[in-house]
């Protein structure tokens, strides 16, 4: 995905700059990747050039208050006009990832070039990254020449073929750079790295570290790393399977999300916090079940020993078909079966007491599903996108059904809501186009949210 800038507006202020390159660019040369966008964005040079004009045109600096409704938007200011727009941010429910959507400058109302000025900071900031960073290595062997040594301007150092985060307690954590991965095929993370005479041990996978390298089949962890963040492996499409090494104590939430080729999580074997069986990653005595890999197909039976399964567990699993869950079970947390769209149905275990966020958001060929008894809440977004269900029995123990819930469960075509149910939050069960709600309550007893029903086919309360 790509954030773009468009119209005459944009392409006068970037020409007016003056900066390399810009004096013959045209509309379509305005776009950048959302990562770049995302991570690169303060260039010393551009900031002041921009400011600088942006005081001379009288605008004022822009503001991120928010909309009212959490999405972040960013403001500008000018003389006569202000302008708010939400930021290229968008939160899907189901999935945390960032994508980016195109604004065309000349469709909106904005008089003041200051205005505009601002928001292409960021924009020209990344710019500037793409065109100054020099191709990668392919591959890298784990030998470290002195003289492959650079040091940007926030002191983090590049040690071909990745960049490093340098700590003062002579650890380093490899860290995010895009432009300098994206054409990685094969990495050896070294054990340590040498800066201007001093060493660091390579500790820690950083947050996002490698996010994105589609490219990417074989990555060599050493057993000084620690630590894997949170998405270090998101979206590496490439790989198919990873070896953790004794060493790793914290493996956080994600780090291997939407990696559609990976098959097989080994951890090895003298591991003192992980397991791993059939290529599943499990704390170690397996009662916690952490992470199932996107490239698992058919079927999954979860052993008996595990009484959790955590966040994202099964996020993006679209190639299951069945999961078995053990009465063992009783917590499922937020978004662990979301995007699963190749599961028809699921049985949740009695001991459960909560289906939590997302947890079934986005499993569209989901057709039934049985609560227990034992269920009181039901969350937010919890079977948003389910358009193939046909049928649920809400239990007379929920209490509260989440914000959007069942939106766009376009296949549901009756349900009776319980007496219990005293919370219906916004939007909960909008789009849901075939739908007659039926309550076993009264308006006066019942707490309704905005639009909950809005799209439904037909609302009766019986009391």
């Amino acid at each position: 995905p790509f954030f773009c800038l468009c119209g005459a507006m944009a392409v006068e202020t970037l020409r007016a700059t003056s900066l390399p390159g810009t004096d013959n660019v045209a509309c379509g040369d305005v776009c950048l990747p959302t990562a770049i966008v995302h991570r690169c964005y303060k260039i010393a040079e551009v900031i002041e050039r921009l400011e600088d004009a942006t005081k001379r045109s009288g605008g004022n600096p822009g503001r991120s208050p928010g909309d009212g409704n959490g999405m972040p938007t960013l403001c500008l200011e000018g003389n006569t006009e202000s302008c708010c727009l939400p930021t290229a941010i968008v939160y899907r429910p189901f999935l945390f990832s960032f994508h980016f959507i195109s604004y065309f400058c000349d469709s909106l109302m904005i008089n003041s070039v200051a205005m505009l000025k601002k928001l292409l900071v960021s924009l020209l900031s990344a710019l500037l990254c793409i065109s100054v960073v020099a191709e990668p290595e392919i591959q890298s062997n784990g030998n470290q020449n002195e003289t492959d040594v650079k040091i940007d301007e926030k002191g983090n150092v590049f040690v071909a073929p990745l960049k490093y985060h340098i700590s003062s307690d002579s650890t380093a954590e490899v860290i995010w750079d895009y432009s300098s991965y994206k054409k990685l095929e094969s990495v050896v993370i070294p054990s340590e790295i040498r800066v201007d005479g001093h060493v660091y041990s390579v500790t820690i996978i950083g947050e996002k570290a490698f996010s994105g390298c589609s490219g990417l089949t074989s990555i060599e962890i050493p057993s000084s790393v620690t630590s894997i963040g949170n998405e270090a492996f998101s979206f590496c499409s490439g790989l198919t399977s990873i070896e953790i090494p004794s060493s790793v104590t914290s493996i956080r939430n994600s780090a291997f999300s939407c990696c559609a080729g990976l098959t097989n999580i080994n951890v090895a074997t003298d591991n003192q916090i992980y397991t791993s069986e059939n290529g599943v990653l499990y704390n170690k005595d397996k009662t916690e079940l952490i992470c199932v890999p996107n490239g698992k197909k058919g079927k999954i039976k979860i052993p008996s020993s595990v009484t959790s399964i955590e966040s994202w567990a099964f996020s993006e699993c679209s190639g299951l078909s069945r999961v078995k869950i053990p009465s063992s079970v009783t917590s499922i947390e937020w978004g662990a079966f979301t995007g699963c769209s190749g599961l028809t149905n699921i049985k949740i275990p009695s001991g459960v007491t909560s289906i939590e966020y997302g947890t079934f958001s986005g499993c569209s060929g989901l057709t039934s599903i049985e609560i227990p008894s034992s269920v009181t809440s039901i969350g937010d977004y919890a079977f948003y996108g389910c358009g193939e269900l046909r049928s649920i029995e809400i239990p007379s123990s929920v209490t509260i059904i989440g914000y959007v819930a069942f939106r766009d469960c376009s296949g549901l075509t009756e349900i009776y809501i319980p007496s219990s149910v005293t919370y219906i939050e916004d939007w909960a069960f909008q789009n849901c186009k075939n739908l007659d709600v039926i309550i076993d309550n009264s308006e006066e007893n019942v707490t309704v949210g905005r639009s909950a029903f809005l799209g439904c086919k037909s609302v009766k309360f019986l009391k």
